[in-house]
């Protein structure tokens, strides 16, 4: 008998909210017993149970029941179900596994401008990163290490010097500058955007995560 973890995502009936954050965190209450893992947005709200069972169909069957036993208990009616997904608890953490070491090795492949260790240090903390904020730390911290500095506004115009675009990085209107014949401004030209291209990553793999799925 296997542990299945069935993913449920659900929307409100038209027209019509379905409940508040307060009211969510009644239903997962009512659902502890199932270890559940839930998302909630305005528009709709997902929740994964750990169900055992032998067989996936009959996981999801007793999943859809649960909640909705559930939301009779705290006194609401039930939302359209859109979507269902179904997996063992070992085929999720093996797919996890994957995905982290994908990461990594994409990551490495870009850490070689002048053999910068604090590239390779930005790379690794962006793929521990849990916070939109955390990436947009890392990436200023890493300009700042090198010697180069964040400015807002428009680029720098002095001539020589070098500026590169931080907005890919989340935030404000931002530029790290340097001037372009020191170790500062090369390294912002070479290693950079790479670092910018690993923030983009970081940051996706944030908002999936975040997401109802």
């Amino acid at each position: 008998m296997d542990i299945w973890a069935v993913h449920l995502e659900f929307r409100p009936p038209v027209g019509r909210w379905l409940f508040d954050t307060d009211d969510f965190d009644r239903l997962i209450d009512e659902l502890a017993a199932w270890r559940p893992s839930r998302l909630w947005s305005w528009d709709r709200y997902a929740i994964q149970l750990r169900i055992r069972d032998c067989d996936s169909t009959r996981a999801v069957r007793r999943a859809v029941s649960l909640h909705d036993q559930a939301l009779h208990a705290v006194g609401f009616a039930s939302g359209k179900l859109v979507r269902v997904e179904v997996q063992t608890t070992a085929e999720m953490r093996r797919a996890w596994a994957a995905e982290d070491r994908r990461e990594c090795e994409n990551a490495m492949s870009r850490v070689h401008a002048l053999d910068c260790p604090d590239v390779y240090a930005s790379t690794r903390a962006l793929l521990a990163a849990v916070t939109a904020g955390e990436v947009t730390d890392i990436v200023e911290r890493f300009v700042a290490t090198i010697g180069a500095s964040v400015r807002k506004g428009e680029p720098d115009p002095t001539p020589g010097s070098t500026s590169v675009d931080l907005r890919r990085a989340g935030g404000a209107r931002r530029y790290a500058v340097a001037e372009g014949l020191s170790v500062a401004g090369l390294l912002l030209e070479q290693s950079l955007p790479n670092l910018l291209a690993d923030a983009d990553a970081a940051l996706a793999r944030l908002r999936l995560r975040s997401s109802p799925r």
